[in-house]
């Protein structure tokens, strides 16, 4: 990856150790990002990049011996995330497919956890969003 962000630690949900892996349909394999290697991998809250001044959460991926980004991929409501084993989880967005092999089951419940609540705090935003906009000045809220 070539483009490079660096959230701040204190904006992170979740941070743990993985290797990085993108999904290779024509083989029907995982294959290691950029050559593989321990990355620390988090999930973190991020302005939206559309910079319409709403937040977000990415997925962002360094790997350890270089500080190589090998991972940024925006969370959005609709990711389809799947824990194929203790130690191996992976997700899909759009066309594009990730997977992370953690350190330890921990690790991999605890990273869990993480894009869970970021999905969850992207809907409630929505909802959040939605609810307000259908209230006019002066008028009780209608509950559709």
């Amino acid at each position: 990856m070539t483009e490079e962000t660096h959230p701040d630690d204190d904006s992170y949900i979740v941070r743990v150790k993985a290797v990085v892996m993108t999904r290779d349909d024509s083989s029907g394999g995982w294959f290691p990002q950029e050559g593989g290697g321990i990355s620390r991998v988090g999930v973190c809250k991020v302005m939206h990049p559309e910079g319409n001044g709403r937040s977000g959460f990415l997925i962002h991926g360094e790997r350890q011996k270089d500080k190589l980004v090998v991972l940024e991929c925006y969370v959005r409501k609709d990711l389809v995330y799947t824990k194929a084993n203790p130690t191996f989880h992976h997700w899909k967005v759009d066309n594009r497919k990730f997977g992370l092999t953690f350190q330890s089951p921990a690790d991999a419940r605890a990273f869990d956890r993480g894009v869970r609540k970021a999905i969850e705090d992207l809907i409630e935003e929505v909802e959040n969003g939605f609810w307000r906009a259908q209230k006019a000045p002066g008028l009780p809220t209608v509950l559709l």
